[in-house]
């Protein structure tokens, strides 16, 4: 992987300051890449408010603008999510919708992230780089995939304070906008 695609959480949380300026008279912005800080991702949805729809799971504010919190949780999401062409053998169930259902559960509620992390004794690694989960993948076991997930984030270097603070309001929308009751 070349290096300007290693996206680090201190890389999606940056925010620099030119990129934020528009020039006068924009009429267009340039679609951002996967390796942009979270940041430019605001920049451009609010360049298009109610020109183009928000990615589901981020709220607008009263303004109508994108939340910052909502659109770090995303572009975290985006980049743990398991790489396309992953397929499993013997099921019809998709890696995208195990890891979906499993990252639903594991922020179902605060503190849940940092339960398992203790449980397992996980050590956060900070010099971790946000990646693709790619297995393994239960079908029959929620809880060893949720376990397998928190495992994967914690080794990203997705900190108890960071998943707070972004996935877990993300989640949270995303499950309200889908419907998703709690039991």
């Amino acid at each position: 992987m070349p290096p300007e695609n290693r996206m680090t959480i201190a890389l999606l949380l940056e925010r620099p300051r030119l990129k934020y300026k528009l020039p006068k008279n924009c009429l267009s912005l340039e679609n951002p890449r996967l390796s942009d800080p979270a940041s430019l991702w605001c920049r451009y949805y609010s360049f298009y408010t109610g020109r183009i729809p928000l990615p589901r799971g981020i709220r607008p504010t009263a303004r109508g603008l994108p939340r910052y919190n909502d659109v770090v949780g995303w572009r975290a999401f985006v980049c743990f999510r398991p790489p396309t062409g992953i397929h499993l053998e013997d099921s019809a169930a998709s890696p995208h919708v195990l890891f979906l259902e499993a990252l639903m559960t594991l922020f179902s509620s605060a503190g849940a992230y940092l339960a398992i992390c203790k449980r397992l004794n996980l050590k956060c690694n900070e010099t971790g780089v946000l990646s693709g989960y790619k297995g393994p993948f239960m079908v029959d076991n929620q809880e060893e995939m949720v376990e397998e997930v928190a495992k994967h984030l914690n080794n990203c270097g997705v900190t108890v304070l960071f998943a707070e603070q972004y996935i877990l309001p993300f989640m949270t929308e995303l499950k309200r906008q889908r419907n998703i009751v709690e039991n």
